[in-house]
């Protein structure tokens, strides 16, 4: 009985997929091939074992001590300076971009701000056992006392829309690593940054968010994804590009792709894509030097 209910199951999707394709809609064919992918969650993901290791090659001794590193380790990949929380309270409320809308302004805007029972709601619906931000308050928490939190929030939100600017804490994150599970996990290389946003920040951009996505999805073209347009991830944008390279290769075609704004992301996957994982230095120079560039770009490279 059972495997006659999943074959029927089965056989529905496969519908469903057939009319996704025969509609031409990406947003469609997307959410029918969710369907098909099977999440597990293994608490035996993260294989970390070891501390990692500072410039000097010694363990952190204490878990205080290995943020510490892994701080150093990405303000360097980042181009950032350590910074305390005063100083960045205190540089936010001097700058000069903050503008308070007039009062007309204020009434004429007043109901595109979130109520309080629109920010509840999105309390209400807050997702569990997830990591916190800066305020330390999870969404758990939030889901939990919606009613009561939204009330001590709901001054705060109204402030920030007829101001024009939100906390700080709520426009950045919590620096935090994330061991890619494999090589040594004593070696910083083997870890990728994360920014955990504060969930109190997010439910407030929400109100916003909902109100501008229908317009937005009118403007942006059939191939944007994440940010919930047209139903995909952005890995779905590399699977895209993946496409079109093996089109042009098949066509035996010349084919280039600009990538805007990725100076750290996915450095080493862009570095494994342009060169043989098993060349040296020196033919990497030489296919350089083969394909045109010049000195100067080649130092830069």
């Amino acid at each position: 009985m059972v495997k006659l209910e999943a074959a029927a199951k089965a056989d529905l999707w496969a519908d469903q997929l057939d009319d996704a394709l025969a509609s031409g809609s990406i947003a469609v064919l997307f959410q029918v091939l969710k369907k098909f992918t099977v999440k597990r969650y293994l608490s035996w993901a993260n294989s970390k074992i070891c501390r990692v290791r500072d410039d000097n090659g010694y363990p952190a001794c204490s878990v205080a001590r290995e943020k510490t590193v892994f701080r150093d380790h990405f303000a360097s990949q980042l181009k950032g300076t350590p910074t305390s929380m005063q100083d960045l309270i205190e540089m936010d409320r001097t700058v000069g971009y903050i503008k308070t809308l007039t009062r007309e302004q204020v009434e004429s805007c007043i109901d595109t701000i979130p109520s309080y029972y629109i920010l509840a709601h999105t309390f209400a619906h807050n997702a569990v056992n997830k990591a916190h931000g800066e305020s330390r308050v999870p969404g758990t928490i939030l889901r939990r006392f919606p009613m009561f939190l939204a009330t001590l929030y709901d001054p705060i939100v109204a402030k920030c829309y007829t101001r024009l600017h939100t906390p700080i804490q709520w426009r950045g994150g919590m620096l935090d690593e994330l061991y890619k599970n494999k090589g040594l996990s004593s070696d910083r290389a083997n870890y990728r940054d994360i920014v955990l946003g504060d969930p109190i920040g997010k439910n407030a951009a929400s109100g916003v968010r909902s109100q501008m996505l229908d317009m937005a999805k009118r403007l942006v073209g059939m191939s944007q994804f994440g940010s919930g347009f047209n139903g995909g991830e952005t890995a779905f944008a590399h699977l895209y590009v993946r496409m079109f390279f093996e089109v042009a290769g098949t066509h035996q075609m010349s084919a280039a792709a600009v990538f805007i704004d990725v100076t750290t992301a996915f450095a080493r996957l862009l570095r494994r894509i342009a060169f043989d994982d098993n060349s040296v230095d020196e033919s990497w120079l030489r296919q350089l030097r083969a394909t045109g560039f010049n000195e100067h770009d080649i130092e830069f490279v």
